[in-house]
């Protein structure tokens, strides 16, 4: 029990893997963490997901991250009716390549009261791969970004470094950050900054910007 004798709030979030078959023809279930009493786990195991299916298939087939605030009905998510009903409402899909061909594609989903990160970006460079323009942006206190498009050169900020280096960045100044980003005042009070890199056969791709 909390402080005002209610229930604490449940942990919902789930973690889970998908895997190219033989031919690589479909993704299948590789494995899967839930939250206790989910039924999440055996719908799962019994799918497979074509290029363009469901949120890992869109990440498969787009080789770049997608990220669906809302995991109901009309957002592409097949198992959105479970989702629901288990509380689970946004969804977080990265490719992750491998040395050889296959691609696994990890998902990470939550709710909204224990979200993936309090504030989530995706950067992609631009035609010319002269900066990184910001693709996708959500916030759980402001919802979808106003700033898509703001764009970061190569070196400059947390997301910057991540590009140059091709490696994963963790800042403990998220307010330090270049451009609107760190004026914003709900961004002061976020502690770290983990910028994740995406890349498909040593080729950056993009990177995943996560506020807690």
């Amino acid at each position: 029990m909390n402080g005002a004798g209610a229930p604490a709030p449940t942990f919902i979030k789930a973690v889970e893997y998908w895997v190219p078959n033989a031919d690589r023809s479909v993704l299948e279930f590789g494995s899967g963490l839930y939250g206790p009493g989910s039924r999440m786990a055996l719908i799962s195991k019994a799918m497979c997901l074509g290029r363009g299916t469901g949120l890992p298939g869109l990440a498969w087939l787009q080789n770049a991250p997608v990220f669906l605030p809302d995991l109901g009905k009309g957002s592409g998510f097949l198992r959105g009716d479970s989702a629901v009903k288990v509380g689970i409402n946004r969804g977080l899909a990265l490719p992750c390549a491998t040395p050889g061909r296959s691609q696994f594609v990890l998902a990470l989903l939550s709710a909204l009261g224990t979200p993936i990160a309090r504030r989530l970006e995706i950067w992609r460079p631009d035609f010319d791969h002269t900066a990184l323009i910001l693709s996708t942006g959500f916030c759980e206190t402001q919802g979808l970004l106003d700033g898509v498009g703001t764009r970061v050169g190569k070196g400059q900020g947390s997301v910057g470094r991540c590009w140059l280096t091709g490696l994963p960045v963790t800042s403990t100044r998220p307010a330090s950050e270049p451009g609107d980003v760190g004026g914003l005042p709900h961004v002061s009070a976020l502690a770290v900054l983990p910028v994740l890199t995406v890349l498909t056969e040593g080729r950056f791709v993009a990177a995943v910007a996560l506020y807690f």
